[in-house]
């Protein structure tokens, strides 16, 4: 490796560094769903049940466990901060951009796609949320480099790799994994003999002995919660699997063009260079092109047609969309519309970011306004200095520079999440109820879950007007925590007994808290009665 090479490796590791560690810990865990995955995984290394996850001390198999493994790990090793959370999923996130680079061969191109997977916001803001969504893209993307492999030569190592991916991504979150790759070899097959190509090589895959480590990976944590609750396996696959891909029974539904400005947005300020890589592959359609287009287009049709629909979904495709748009942009040296499109995506967002901080910024994004207005001030600039020296440098360092500026633009951004605390994270509200918390307090919560309170406050919250499932448990040990209204909580918890409420603002109706006094107020409230005893003396 030449001294330039190593300089460049090394300033794109200071880069990576920069953009996903910096303000790691700074901000609480967002609701809801970031703060149900920590929950989750807090509450397994503090029961030490490897087995069953459990949310608010119920059992909850909405996900594989390998996602709790993971951060109840860091949880023990780093202690319980959302820095050791959130680590592993940066972690995770190198890896996948590490795996990505493997498809090439020259450094700049390495250099290249790593910039272009680093500085798109969906793949970055996923990078440092504790979800299931950056663990699946990295057994995802290892499955397609083993793939890629096996596609050119026979190699026992590479086929281990691909099932343990496979194995370990339906541990991560069940089927989709396992899904999306097999979508992606059997589109190639079928285009390779529609083209007059060689078919894929399936024996390279070890038949039988590569199902057989995928099973023995994957199917122990199965069968051992299938054992403990024998209709569990129902649940797994029709109420988890076929529901949710036919049905909108999970309420996440969306039509067929849904993840359009899903792409469109996420993926700036290369999606404005995706159709034209597209294309490109298209017509030239070597072994890597074909895989690439395989591995994006028939799961994105896949899941445009799935009756459950989140913009999360798609992050397993953004590796081979940045190998798409690197392949095209390397392809095409020459100074063109590419450069102007990009740096010009980069100028229009960061002018509207600026517009819309001094506009009417939603309430609870008022404390980040200013970390905002000046991750739009140094896009807007940058990419406006890109546009104006295009003219003198090389089409490639222009687009670097995009890259850099994107990700000084998210760098930037980062800091404006702390003023999630108080609108996006019950964190804020931990810390001002834990001085009023003793053994004795009951804390409950009224149509509404905060799932970090079980985490911040160290204790199980009682929960009113909820629904939860609770066919996997015995009704008497949920039935103290569980109450179907507002009457029932009231009539179970007399008045001489310590409690905390929370609730919405807008679901707060003074009369039906006769006695109680606000302790806390912001989107969410807290309510507190006292007893007879300490009424007056607090």
């Amino acid at each position: 490796m030449t001294a330039s090479r190593e300089h460049l490796h090394l300033l794109l590791g200071l880069f990576l560094g920069l953009l996903f560690f910096v303000n790691l810990g700074s901000y609480g865990l967002l609701e809801d769903n970031e703060a149900r995955f920590l929950e989750i995984a807090w509450e397994m290394k503090e029961s030490g049940d490897l087995v069953v996850p459990k949310l608010n001390y119920i059992s909850h198999f909405h996900k594989p466990p390998a996602t709790f493994w993971i951060e109840s790990l860091s949880l023990k090793m780093l202690g319980d901060s959302e820095a050791a959370a959130r680590i592993p999923v940066v972690l995770a996130s190198i890896a996948t951009i590490l795996l990505t680079s493997f498809f090439f061969t020259d450094s700049r191109k390495k250099v290249l796609v790593a910039l272009i997977l680093a500085s798109n916001p969906e793949f970055w803001l996923l990078s440092r949320t504790v979800l299931t969504d950056m663990y699946l893209c990295l057994t995802v993307t290892a499955c397609m480099v083993s793939a890629y492999v096996l596609l050119q030569k026979e190699s026992p190592t590479a086929a281990a790799a691909f099932w343990t991916s496979a194995a370990l991504s339906g541990l991560v979150k069940g089927p989709v994994g396992l899904t999306i790759v097999a979508l992606a070899l059997v589109t190639l097959n079928l285009w390779n003999r529609v083209s007059g190509r060689q078919s894929v090589p399936w024996k390279h895959w070890m038949g039988w002995r590569g199902l057989a480590l995928f099973g023995l990976i994957t199917l122990p944590w199965y069968v051992a919660v299938c054992l403990r609750f024998p209709h569990l396996l129902n649940y797994f696959v029709e109420f988890q699997t076929v529901q949710r891909v036919a049905t909108e029974v999970h309420g996440r539904g969306g039509p067929l063009w849904f993840y359009l400005p899903v792409l469109l947005i996420g993926f700036l300020p290369w999606s404005l260079a995706l159709p034209q890589a597209l294309y490109h592959a298209a017509r030239r359609a070597d072994l890597l092109d074909r895989l690439l287009a395989a591995w994006f287009l028939p799961p994105l049709v896949l899941f445009s047609l799935s009756g459950s629909k989140l913009p999360t979904y798609l992050l397993p495709l953004f590796p081979a969309m940045a190998l798409l748009v690197a392949r095209y942009l390397k392809a095409r040296q020459a100074r063109g519309t590419t450069t102007n499109y990009l740096a010009g995506s980069g100028l229009v967002l960061g002018s509207a970011v600026v517009v819309y901080c001094w506009g009417k910024l939603p309430p609870e994004l008022l404390p980040g306004r200013s970390s905002i207005l000046m991750s739009g001030i140094a896009l807007g600039f940058s990419s406006g200095l890109v546009l104006a020296l295009r003219r003198f440098r090389s089409s490639a360092t222009c687009e670097g520079f995009v890259g850099i500026a994107f990700g000084g633009f998210l760098i930037a951004l980062s800091f404006g999440l702390n003023s999630c605390d108080s609108a996006y994270s019950a964190r804020r509200l931990a810390l001002e109820l834990k001085p009023r918390v003793t053994n004795n307090t009951t804390v409950a919560e009224l149509s509404d879950h905060l799932h970090g309170l079980p985490y911040y406050l160290g204790r199980r919250i009682v929960q009113v007007s909820y629904p939860r499932e609770t066919q996997f448990e015995r009704k008497d040990s949920v039935s103290p925590y569980l109450y179907d209204d507002l009457n029932d909580f009231m009539t179970a918890h007399k008045d001489d007994e310590h409690t905390i409420m929370i609730l919405r603002d807008s679901d707060y109706d003074p009369a039906s808290f006769p006695g109680w006094e606000v302790v806390y107020r912001g989107r969410w409230m807290a309510l507190e009665r006292l007893q007879p005893t300490t009424l007056g003396t607090k």
